[in-house]
């Protein structure tokens, strides 16, 4: 798990729908000269009545926005047709992983701006539904920043999105805990 947010720059969302019709809004800015984003939903899904018609439980959608409005779709097969190639241009009502890949030959334009995405809770019924959303826009130069302790592990570095990723953990307005043989950022006060 480490591994992958290590990967991922920090930028793993852990949240909660709580029932049909919630939904979870994350916007995020794309710096220039960013060449593909990655966005997938997953969601451990409660298990399933097998003479159901349909194995999914809780279904979530990922409704991913460009910084000009245009909707982007996760990848989806046909399941009467699972030889026919994926498509992009619906949502997926069958499985508890959605991915939403945009490259820039795909989106036709720049993608820096800001992308919206949004978590919909389309139909739970078994309600609690925990997911997490992974935002992964490899950066340009993924060595510009990064700090490692005396162990060789990473403490700090520059994420994804160009935020400053920290191990350990901060309360906004509070104190931050860092691991051992790590270092600490603190305000003026």
């Amino acid at each position: 798990i480490r591994f992958i947010d290590d990967d991922a720059g920090g930028n793993i969302i852990e949240a909660n729908i709580s029932e049909s019709g919630e939904n979870d809004t994350y916007s995020f800015d794309i710096p220039e000269g960013q060449k593909e984003l990655k966005i997938t939903l997953v969601w451990d899904d409660f298990q399933g009545d097998p003479s159901a018609s349909k194995a999914l439980v809780n279904d979530l959608d990922l409704i991913v926005f460009s910084p000009n409005g245009s909707r982007y779709y996760p990848w989806t097969l046909d399941p009467l047709n699972p030889e026919v190639a994926a498509v992009r241009n619906l949502s997926d009502d069958l499985n508890n992983v959605e991915q939403v890949f945009i490259n820039k030959s795909y989106y036709g334009d720049s993608l820096n701006g800001t992308w919206i995405v949004n978590i919909s809770g389309t139909s739970v019924p078994e309600i609690g539904q925990m997911y997490s959303l992974i935002i992964d826009a490899p950066p340009q130069d993924q060595h510009k920043f990064r700090v490692r302790n005396s162990s060789g592990s990473n403490v700090a570095w520059i994420g994804n999105l160009g935020n400053i990723v920290l191990k350990g953990t901060c309360i906004s307005g509070g104190t931050c805990t860092a691991p051992a043989n790590s270092f600490r950022i603190t305000n003026s006060s």
